[in-house]
């Protein structure tokens, strides 16, 4: 029972975390136990440890007595988090380059380039996917597991982040795939330093994208 009662909590967990990611929970939206339970069909024992894990990734807050919500960064979040990945990330990219470029790398950099041939043709939300797949497969070629964990620490906010950019900022988004082929270049051609500055400028420009974002929200 035990084991099952955990296998539950995982699906509900996997099943709030995507509606949070793909916009169905909005920031600062109410999550209640009994109408989530209901509308997945799960008992209410599940959903609340859901909301706890989900607690702990800083997906949501929890209130004492007014209950669970969609956690909405606050501009100091959001440079926190880039910041931090500046850091990591910078030196992920760095590594990538110093050991060596990987054919995942180089099947995402050809994905990258077909969506800028083919504008018309492209999905916000396959991009964003690739993307995201691209600051992974940069952990990976760096061969640095404690690098790739740090990072994986960080995904919920991340996530955050990005799904509000392919939402409301559209046109950061070529500009963004075309900072990625730079990144890539710089790897393949084992330019290190470079690599490491263009991913720090990449995310720079990121996070003034968001603040944008942010400003036009008040």
């Amino acid at each position: 029972m035990e084991t099952e009662s955990i296998t539950l909590s995982a699906q509900a967990y996997s099943k709030i975390r995507g509606l949070i990611l793909d916009g169905t929970l909005a920031p600062g939206d109410v999550l209640s136990e009994r109408n989530i339970a209901k509308e997945l069909a799960f008992s209410r024992m599940p959903v609340r440890e859901a909301i706890r894990e989900l607690a702990k990734d800083g997906l949501l807050d929890v209130s004492p007595g007014r209950g669970a919500f969609v956690r909405r960064l606050s501009v100091s979040e959001v440079r926190d988090t880039y910041e931090a990945r500046q850091a990591i990330e910078g030196m992920t990219a760095y590594l990538a380059a110093k050991r060596g470029i990987t054919t995942e790398l180089l099947a995402i950099r050809a994905v990258f380039q077909n969506f800028l041939d083919h504008p018309d043709d492209a999905d916000l939300t396959a991009v964003q996917k690739a993307g995201d797949d691209l600051h992974h497969a940069i952990a990976d070629a760096a061969r640095n597991p404690e690098l790739a964990r740090i990072l994986d620490s960080l995904q919920a906010q991340i996530a955050l982040t990005l799904r509000m950019a392919v939402d409301h900022n559209p046109g950061r988004i070529p500009v963004s795939m075309k900072e990625h082929i730079g990144i890539l270049d710089a790897i393949e051609k084992g330019d290190a330093n470079l690599a490491r500055q263009l991913m720090e400028n990449h995310l720079a420009h990121g996070f003034e994208s968001r603040v944008q974002l942010y400003n036009q929200s008040l």
